[in-house]
């Protein structure tokens, strides 16, 4: 089904303007399939996601033809957009790594997170934008420097002034603005990590998950490597499972990893305000924070 786009007819003051593009609705759905990318390569970066599989998913959001129209009306059932996003994104992968998109993740991460790059993407014209109005505004004010004019208080006139310096006045909350917008973009916008009610139980279990399989395939080898010298394949493997055992009580079942946002250990309750705040420091889920922001 073809529909028109919103031209901007009654909203005329975005109707054209590079803002209108990075704010509609193919804007949003790039987003999100950029979000589900991003957490792939993130996860993959972390070792719970084979890099194979983020890859994959990775190709397919960026070439995947989805109907708007029809999400939208799917979204109706589901309160959100995100569900049939992932069904989409899921058909479209490769069966073989089907199972790890949106792994461990719920709507509102990703749809928040979409959210953010949609600030993103629309505030950098819009700097642009607070550059070129403050130039113009510093022209005009040279100009009219001493261009006389009724100063105005109440509604009514008052004592002279000049129109420069109303143009300076006006250049100068410009420039304010550009400052907090460069602020916002420099710090960097906030991903929503949470998982299911923001308590980043599935994130957590998928980790530990993927560490048993790490102890595992190192117990495995060091069997091997026993039975090559002519030792106790049994005792190596017992040996390997308590070190494995005892690091994931030492670590919360998770490797602590350098660069950990450090506000990544409350950022549960950051994205889901009033939610549960995020489990201790130095999980994988916590890194992960970090991690889904440089892999945008």
């Amino acid at each position: 089904m073809t529909v028109d786009p919103d031209s901007g007819l009654l909203s005329p003051v975005r109707a054209g303007t590079p803002a209108e593009a990075s704010t509609g609705d193919e804007a949003w759905l790039r987003a999100m399939l950029d979000a589900e990318a991003a957490l792939a390569r993130a996860q993959a970066r972390l070792g719970t996601v084979p890099a194979w599989a983020a890859d994959a998913i990775t190709a397919a959001a960026s070439s995947a033809r989805i109907d708007v129209v029809e999400l939208a009306r799917g979204s109706r059932a589901t309160a959100n957009p995100v569900v049939g996003l992932v069904k989409a994104l899921t058909s479209a992968v490769d069966a073989s790594a089907a199972e790890y998109v949106h792994r461990g993740s719920t709507s509102q991460d990703i749809l928040d997170t979409a959210m953010m790059l949609v600030a993103d993407r629309t505030l950098r014209p819009l700097a642009d934008d607070l550059d070129a109005t403050a130039e113009a505004l510093a022209e005009l004010a040279r100009e009219h420097r001493d261009t006389t004019m009724p100063g105005r208080t109440l509604t009514a006139h008052a004592v002279p002034t000049t129109f420069g310096l109303k143009a300076a006045g006006w250049r100068q909350l410009v420039l304010d603005a550009a400052v907090r917008v460069r602020r916002v973009l420099d710090g960097g916008l906030p991903v929503s990590l949470g998982g299911a009610a923001g308590t980043l139980a599935a994130y957590l279990e998928y980790a530990r998950l993927a560490d048993d399989a790490q102890a595992a395939r190192h117990a495995g080898q060091a069997g091997a490597g026993e039975q090559e010298r002519g030792g106790e394949p049994g005792d190596a493997r017992a040996e390997h499972r308590d070190v494995g055992l005892r690091g994931h009580r030492d670590s919360g079942a998770v490797r602590r990893g350098r660069g950990v946002d450090p506000e990544g250990k409350r950022f549960g309750q950051r994205c889901h305000g009033g939610g549960i705040p995020a489990p201790a420091p130095g999980k994988r889920a916590v890194w992960a924070v970090s991690a889904v922001r440089r892999a945008g």
